[in-house]
């Protein structure tokens, strides 16, 4: 045995992942079983864990621990406020974690670290592991078939469903049959906007992950493990029952083991094992109906009461006076039970639970019918579930009563009924165990998840001596000792290969019309390439990367003109230095551009040049705003996460930390300064040409030269339109637009702040779609928004720090 583990040790050196547990048994339990399940396979373990509910290290000592500071009092560990602790949690913990994280990937004389796999709750990991050149893998601890309600929140509420009304309780919820209303996972919280937030954040953070992995199987969630496949667009490997695995249990509590010994003198088939887990917890009414119920069942019971899941009492002091008598040995109460062992026992026949996935996926896999009363969040999914959808149990809905739990055994214990339904369970254990053996779902997710990650073991430590790629601008080229070199160069100025044997060349389209590349303007030509090269550089880039067959690549070299590539290099986790082909003096010129900006010696425009009279009509048109516009600079990187980001359905940027930003028409108009209320603006198109000539160059000239009039207020409209409010790809601008403009009255307000989001939106769509080179529209005003979005929650945090030495002062006073 000895020589076995050691066989498995060694082959493990060189690899190694961080797991980072959310400290709920829920949550904890199966990230101990998958550490076990990955370190079979030949990895290093190292967990990083809060103090709050720490694993217990003497348990896995072929584990790696590092505990983080969680930051929370004595009163907050112990509470009962399930969502104020996790919104703790995620605050407190993401400087130790970040700290820590960075230890263990900057100790050499540890093996090198594959990647992280952290707890869907913990959405700011990801962001912390990006930080650090460390891909991410969630580990999501619930169904799928919940998580895609969790994810479709925005929409539910968006129609009504959320908040939940008492009044529409039973209401289909047409999006996800059977589910009803009162099916929607929820918490008993007065915060509710912070649970959806938090709900978002996780949502969000797992589809930005590197794959997510989950504690299910094809064969009993195929169709929602499907379409979150195809809605999320990254790797997702269902590789559960985990505890199938390895019979070896992760719990946290103390197992009273007595219980084995009673089922073992039980009959088969004939005991209700009653269990609600670690949080779950009932009141002294509802308890004693759940006593009678079992008691008048006329069936052996074993039930799991833990010390508090009482509220308000210890352990047992509510149970009547003489009940113990009662029931005399045909029932057997415990503080806790090894709860593998105990569905796995023949003689248990059915499983009155709290309906978390933990305990409903340990349910199918032994074949146990299940009694449902699910408590809150995805519990009233996975109950749904249960009953309607895979049919392996009933579920209790008016409440605990005894008579109702007395029928609801007898039904499953006693009656036909009862028979079908065990039935349907012994066909789904067939599958759990099926599903793990060579040619089953989950033996293959999990042998594709562990070349998953092998990948990025290879990918993130390449050899010293490897592959570079080099991306040129025109004219620039290198040569370097002991390594091999790849050119990624565009098809306008491309050089020669025959000239550089040694190198291998992959040419990208750029996109340029023969009059674009034979252009003067230096400016516009560097525009328009670093606009047309994104996607084919992405691909290319790719398609290298992807490629098993070439050597591994160290890092890519760019010139620094291809501002983008510094995005696409880190989507890819690939390292990038850049070249700069100008002096280091003139670099520092252009690096003081933002603070010649705000110094007014840029830029030198028209509208810097028109007099105070005509500055005066802008004024009284409403559109003073873009004379005093602070921003004058997009930031390609900023512009680009806020579009991805960005969800036009609901008009709302959706942030890393899971909170939403609203975005709205009185939006545009305070930060651009322009009219936000009037007549909604209808572009007409036009049937023929159009007789107008339209350059920006042109409108400059007649924005100095017309007289104050309506021929100046349209031409000064346009020149906004075209330059700032809703520009586009095409360098003459839109002349459908400018063509409404010109025959319009500019005597009737318009709402031009409804306007520029629609139009900003429907570029953002059509990116998202498609994928085209160049974001129409104010991109500026996206920008700024964030910036407003990020000084508001300064004030905000500054404000809760007074409001708390207020209330210090307050206390220390007596007052």
């Amino acid at each position: 045995m000895e020589n076995s583990r050691g066989t498995r040790l060694q082959q493990s050196k060189g690899r190694r992942l961080v797991l980072f547990p959310l400290p709920l048994k829920g949550h904890l339990n199966p990230m101990l079983e998958l550490a076990n399940i990955l370190h079979s396979k030949g990895f290093s373990i190292t967990i990083i864990h809060t103090h709050f509910n720490a694993p217990n290290s003497d348990d896995y000592p072929h584990f790696t621990f590092h505990p983080i500071s969680d930051g929370l009092s004595e009163g907050e560990a112990s509470t009962g406020d399930i969502l104020h602790l996790l919104l703790l949690l995620t605050v407190n913990c993401v400087e130790p974690f970040r700290d820590c994280l960075a230890r263990l990937l900057s100790n050499v004389s540890e093996e090198p670290v594959a990647c992280l796999v952290a707890d869907a709750i913990w959405h700011f990991s990801r962001l912390v592991a990006d930080s650090l050149k460390l891909p991410t893998i969630v580990l999501r601890t619930s169904s799928a078939s919940s998580f895609l309600v969790f994810g479709a929140f925005p929409l539910l509420r968006e129609k009504g469903y959320l908040p939940i009304q008492d009044s529409r309780l039973e209401e289909p919820l047409q999006e996800f049959p059977p589910l009803r209303i009162k099916d929607i996972p929820a918490i008993n919280t007065c915060e509710l906007e912070a649970f959806y937030q938090l709900v978002a954040a996780m949502v969000n953070e797992s589809k930005a992950s590197s794959g997510i992995i989950w504690n299910s199987f094809e064969d009993l969630e195929q169709s929602a493990l499907a379409t979150i496949h195809q809605d999320f667009h990254i790797p997702i490997f269902p590789i559960g029952p985990f505890h199938k695995y390895s019979p070896t249990s992760t719990t946290l509590s103390i197992q009273d083991h007595s219980s084995i010994a009673w089922l073992d003198t039980q009959a088969p088939n004939s005991v209700v094992y009653v269990s609600f887990g670690s949080i779950a917890g009932l009141d002294e009414t509802d308890f004693i109906e759940m006593a009678w119920g079992l008691a008048n069942s006329k069936q052996p019971f074993l039930w799991v009461v833990r010390p508090g899941f009482i509220r308000g009492s210890e352990w047992l002091e509510p149970l009547p006076s003489g009940f113990l008598e009662t029931i005399g040995g045909r029932g057997h109460i415990v503080k806790w039970a090894p709860q593998h062992e105990v569905l796995a026992h023949p003689a248990v026949g059915a499983f009155c639970t709290h309906s978390g996935w933990n305990s409903t996926l340990e349910s199918i896999s032994e074949g146990v019918p299940m009694i449902c009363l699910p408590c809150f969040s995805d519990q009233k999914v996975n109950a749904r579930y249960v009953s309607q959808v895979w049919r392996v149990g009933v579920q209790l809905e008016n409440g605990l009563k005894r008579g109702e739990i007395e029928g609801a055994i007898r039904r499953l214990m006693v009656e036909k009924s009862g028979q079908e339904i065990r039935d349907r369970c012994i066909s789904l254990k067939e599958k759990a165990n099926l599903c793990l053996k060579q040619g089953g779902s989950s033996y293959q997710a999990l042998e594709d998840l562990i070349s998953y990650i092998s990948s990025f073991f290879f990918h993130l430590h390449a050899p010293e001596k490897g592959r570079l790629l080099i991306f040129p601008d025109h004219g620039f080229m290198v040569s370097l000792r002991s390594f091999s070199i790849t050119i990624i160069h565009t098809h306008f100025n491309s050089p020669n290969p025959a000239n550089y044997p040694l190198f291998t060349f992959h040419s990208i389209p750029d996109g340029l019309s023969k009059t674009e590349a034979s252009t003067a303007d230096v400016i516009a030509l560097l525009s328009l390439l670093n606009i047309n090269c994104v996607a084919p550089f992405r691909d290319c880039l790719s398609q290298l990367l992807s490629n098993p067959s070439e050597e591994p690549i160290a890092c890519l070299i760019t010139d620094a003109v291809w501002h983008f590539t510094q995005a696409v290099a880190n989507s890819l986790k690939l390292p990038r230095m850049v070249l700069r082909t100008s002096s280091v003096s003139s670099f520092l010129a252009v690096a003081a551009m933002p603070y010649l900006q705000k110094s007014g010696y840029l830029p030198i425009k028209v509208i810097a040049r028109l007099p105070d009279d005509k500055r005066d009509a802008i004024i009284e048109m409403g559109f003073g705003g873009l004379l005093h516009l602070a921003c004058r600079e997009l930031r390609y990187e900023l512009c680009s996460w806020i579009i991805s980001n960005y969800d036009t359905a609901y008009h709302q940027l959706n942030m890393a930390t899971g909170v939403v930003v609203l975005v709205t028409t009185q939006d545009v108009g305070n930060i651009m300064g322009i009219p936000c209320s009037g007549e909604e603006i209808v572009v007409h198109t036009r049937r023929g040409t159009s007789n107008r000539t339209y350059t920006i160059s042109l409108l400059e000239q007649n924005l100095e030269n017309l007289a104050i009039g309506d021929d100046f207020r349209k031409t000064f409209l346009i020149f906004a339109c075209a330059t700032l409010l809703a520009p586009n790809s095409k360098l003459e601008g839109i002349h459908d637009l400018w063509d409404t403009i010109w025959d319009g009255d500019v005597g009737v307000q318009k709402n031009w702040s409804k306007f520029v989001l629609h139009y900003i939106e429907d570029g953002i769509r059509e990116y998202q779609k498609n994928q085209p080179t160049y974001i129409r529209g104010c991109r500026i005003f996206l920008q700024e928004k964030m910036h407003v979005y990020r000084l508001q929650m300064v004030v905000t945090l500054l404000l809760n720090e007074a409001n708390n030495v207020r209330g210090n002062i307050i206390q220390a006073c007596g007052l």
